[in-house]
């Protein structure tokens, strides 16, 4: 446990010197992730601070564990048991320097303006992945430097220094969920942001609306609007739970 203290003493003071001592561990008794972790702590000044672990995170110095503790002088046994409590687990092929870490200093508070609107929508970032991305509660705590979310399957999320999208490039969050169940992740990442100028996505009612036509079959209609071949090349009727939405190919030069 003390080596464990100190080689977090070391990496949270990675460019200033010993001067940053925890004074206090927020625990949120969030369990860890596959890829990274979160260690909230506050200093002897009162700021809150923030130190990240975990792969897939963009660090521009290259703050990997393999290369901090060869810098520093830490022994395997020491680095590995330290990446056991903070880190990440590894599988067979892959070694600390994939495991990287990021420090967060002096994290500002949240306005409650931030947040007011938040509850009863729908995060788009994790509209993605799982069906919990809808926002039953939400708070601020830690001196108002921390979200604390309730997702609409009971789980917790607590973040910080960022107020969570309910759109993207104007997709919502449920409609987002809805193209990444019938497509998957991946191409429902396509449709929302990468390739999002080749796409048209539609509701029933937005379609109905923009034909000013609520009695016609809806394929009637997704036909009548979008059936030039020259312009479209393809168009399809999605459902997700009791909503239809359109999804409609464009041809891009």
């Amino acid at each position: 446990m003390q080596i464990n203290n100190e080689i977090f003493l070391k990496i949270i003071n990675r460019f200033g010197g010993n001067g940053i001592t925890p004074s206090e561990y927020i625990d949120f008794k969030i369990p860890k992730k596959n890829d990274y972790n979160h260690y909230y702590y506050k200093d002897e000044s009162g700021n809150l601070n923030l130190l990240i672990i975990g792969k897939n995170i963009f660090s521009p110095y290259d703050d990997n564990l393999k290369t901090f503790a060869s810098k520093n002088n830490i022994n395997d046994n020491d680095i590995n048991e330290f990446n056991d409590k903070y880190g990440v687990e590894l599988k067979d092929d892959e070694d600390l320097s994939i495991v990287k870490y990021k420090n967060v200093y002096d994290i500002q508070p949240y306005k409650k303006s931030d947040i007011q609107w938040l509850e009863g929508k729908g995060i788009a970032d994790y509209a993605f992945e799982n069906d919990s991305y809808i926002v039953k509660h939400a708070e601020l705590m830690v001196d108002d430097k921390i979200l604390s979310i309730q997702l609409n399957f009971g789980n917790w999320v607590a973040i910080s220094r960022q107020v969570p999208r309910t759109q993207i490039n104007g997709y919502d969050a449920t409609t987002i969920r809805a193209l990444s169940v019938f497509y998957g992740k991946n191409v429902a990442t396509d449709i929302v942001i990468y390739n999002k100028d080749k796409y048209l996505v539609f509701t029933e009612t937005e379609l109905r609306n923009n034909a000013n036509d609520h009695e016609s079959e809806l394929k009637d209609i997704v036909f009548n609007l979008y059936g030039d071949h020259d312009k479209y090349e393809n168009k399809e009727i999605i459902k997700y739970k009791n909503d239809y939405y359109i999804v409609v190919t464009k041809y891009t030069k």
